[in-house]
């Protein structure tokens, strides 16, 4: 028999998660017992009752810790939280956890439980090591380019075109005004500005035809696949290198994907599968 405390805890599941009613009245499974079997403790009153079922505050502040210090929030969690009771209570009233429908359903609810159970299991059982940050984070920075341009960018549709932006330039217009001139440019509206770029990720055209040129110096028409490319080099810097703090959190979730993904191909080597593929019939067949 489930104690009211289990009905609590799941209510709030399904407040913070969305669960549909039906999935939440199957799993819980719920009969009657009685009201003193959720004494509350003296700190944490209950602040509802719904034909018998306890509400406590420590239930509402725990879907929403707004609730804690915002009345408003607090009164419209509790009223959340009613109203799930009573369309729970009609459910199991009306025996709808016994409809084929929904059981499917609940134990489609049930399945993914478990599986966020196993995941959250091995990952507990087997933490991130910190030398295992630490190493990720090395090579990460190995990956890091030796410098990075800054660059800007204008493009333009032909020759003809390119040959008057050369012209103008050697006659002491701005680039950066000319670049507001094309607004097919790439960030013409800032002079073509393309900031601080991987060499690497240029198009092969660019980074060769940038690559040998000074500081302030403009290479071009180079052909790029939205036309010709005038381009002129701004600066170059070796990358700034992101402080582990800033990688952590990205790094420690990958190592545990990677961990998981260990965990299920050792689960898989020990299980039985048989996977039946039906033949894709051909077109015209």
């Amino acid at each position: 028999m489930i104690q009211f405390a289990d009905l609590r805890s799941i209510i709030s599941l399904h407040i913070r998660a969305g669960l549909r009613l039906a999935a939440l009245a199957a799993a819980l499974s719920l009969t009657s017992a009685p009201a003193e079997a959720a004494s509350p403790a003296p700190e944490n009153p209950v602040v509802a009752t719904v034909n018998g079922v306890s509400i406590t505050r420590a239930q509402v502040i725990g879907v929403d810790p707004k609730a804690a210090k915002d009345k408003a929030a607090f009164d419209q969690t509790l009223q959340r939280f009613i109203n799930t009771v009573l369309l729970y209570q009609a459910a199991m009233q009306d025996k709808l956890d016994q409809t084929p429908a929904v059981r499917a359903a609940i134990e489609n609810v049930r399945e993914q439980i478990l599986v966020n159970a196993a995941q959250a299991a091995w990952i507990k059982d087997h933490p991130i090591k910190e030398s295992a940050i630490k190493a990720r984070y090395r090579k990460l920075l190995e990956t890091l380019p030796k410098e990075e341009w800054r660059l800007r960018e204008i493009v333009v549709a032909d020759r003809r075109s390119a040959d008057a932006v050369l012209r103008a330039l050697r006659h002491g217009r701005r680039f950066s005004d000319l670049a507001a001139e094309h607004p097919d440019s790439p960030n013409s509206v800032i002079g073509g500005e393309l900031g601080w770029v991987d060499p690497r990720k240029l198009p092969a055209a660019v980074e060769r035809a940038v690559r040998p040129r000074k500081v302030g110096q403009v290479v071009g028409p180079i052909p790029v696949p939205q036309g010709l490319a005038i381009v002129q080099q701004l600066g170059r810097r070796p990358p700034p290198k992101p402080p582990l703090k800033a990688l952590r959190a990205g790094i420690e979730q990958q190592l545990r994907n990677e961990s998981l993904t260990a965990y299920l191909k050792e689960l898989r080597k020990k299980a039985d599968i048989t996977v039946n593929v039906p033949e894709t019939t051909k077109k015209g067949k």
